[in-house]
C-alpha cells in the first residue's frame, strides 16, 4: 500500500519546469501500469465467480461498487485484461512509454469489435503517433473499414436510443438531462 507521501507529497513549487514535466510523465506511467495490472487481475476477476459470492449481478457490478468506478471504466478494465493476450505488441508499448492505458482501452475494444480483421501493428503504430484522443477516432474509422455492416448498427443503435428530458424543479431550475447520438450531440453542443 502507497503511503500517505507518496499520494500527497508536498508542493511542487521547488522544482524547475523540467523537473515538473519529468514528474507528470513519471507518475502518468506508473499510473497506467498500474491499471494494466489491475485490468488483468479484473479480467481474472470477471472469470471466477467470486463475484457472485458476493451477490452482485455482474463482475462489472461488483467492480462499480468496491472499485468505485463507473460502468464503462469498469466494462474497460475487464476488457483490456481479456485482450492483454492478444496484444502482445501493445502490452510492450505500454511497458515501454510509448502508449498509454488511454491507447490500450481503444487497442481491446477495437481488436474485440472487428475479431480476425484486427491488425495490432498497424493500429500500434497509430497509437505511437497520436494522442489518446485522435486514436480513438483513428480506431472508429478502423472498425467502419474492417466491417462496416457492423459499424453502421452500432451508429444506428445510437441514434434509437437518444433521448432528451427537460424538467423543471419546484423553485425553478431548469434540469437536462440525455442520452445523444455523436451526431446530435455535436448539433446540441454546437448551439452557442
Amino acid at each position: 500500500m502507497l503511503a500517505t507521501q507518496d499520494v500527497w507529497s508536498s508542493s511542487t513549487a521547488h522544482l524547475t519546469g523540467d523537473e515538473r514535466r519529468h514528474r507528470l510523465r513519471e507518475k502518468a506511467y506508473f499510473i497506467d501500469m498500474q491499471i494494466l495490472s489491475f485490468a488483468q487481475d479484473a479480467a481474472e476477476f470477471a472469470a471466477s465467480d467470486a463475484w457472485e459470492e458476493d451477490g452482485s449481478a455482474s463482475p462489472i457490478d461488483w467492480l462499480r461498487f468496491n472499485c468505485h468506478l463507473t460502468s464503462t471504466v469498469a466494462a474497460d478494465r475487464i476488457a483490456v485484461g481479456d485482450a492483454m493476450s492478444r496484444l502482445p505488441e501493445s502490452v510492450q508499448a505500454m511497458a515501454d512509454g510509448e502508449i498509454g492505458f488511454a491507447h490500450m482501452k481503444d487497442m481491446a475494444r477495437t481488436a474485440d469489435a472487428v475479431g480476425s480483421k484486427f491488425d495490432e501493428t498497424k493500429l500500434l503504430e497509430k497509437a505511437r503517433e497520436h494522442s489518446p484522443g485522435k486514436f480513438h477516432f483513428i480506431c472508429q474509422h478502423y472498425r467502419h473499414a474492417a466491417d462496416r455492416k457492423r459499424y453502421e448498427a452500432e451508429q444506428a443503435e445510437l441514434v434509437e436510443i437518444r433521448k432528451l428530458v427537460i424538467s423543471t424543479c419546484e423553485d425553478g431550475v431548469v434540469l437536462v438531462n440525455g442520452v445523444l447520438d455523436p451526431v446530435g450531440g455535436a448539433a446540441f453542443s454546437d448551439g452557442d
